[in-house]
């Protein structure tokens, strides 16, 4: 899907669904940033407090068990042997 498609997908009201891996929690902060009328969107102070309060239990929230299987064969190597 090119740009300009997802732009016009998203200007028509397409919303990404809930992934099975993220809590409704998580979802539901997700959705607000996405709200059609920016005025109703969170601030990134809002934001900040939100998903500040939901890394306090950050395992709840983001389970990897149901992490898509493309995602969790991505290469995760930082290179970390290869600093100087």
């Amino acid at each position: 899907m090119g740009l300009n498609e997802v732009a016009e997908r998203v200007q028509a009201g397409y919303r990404m669904s809930h992934p099975l891996h993220c809590s409704e929690e998580l979802y539901n902060v997700m959705s607000l940033c996405w709200h059609e009328n920016m005025e109703n969107r969170p601030g990134f102070g809002d934001i900040l407090q939100n998903l500040s309060h939901l890394a306090e239990n950050a395992d709840f929230h983001i389970n990897l068990e149901n992490l898509p299987e493309c995602l969790k064969t991505a290469d995760m190597d930082d290179n970390s042997e290869d600093a100087v």
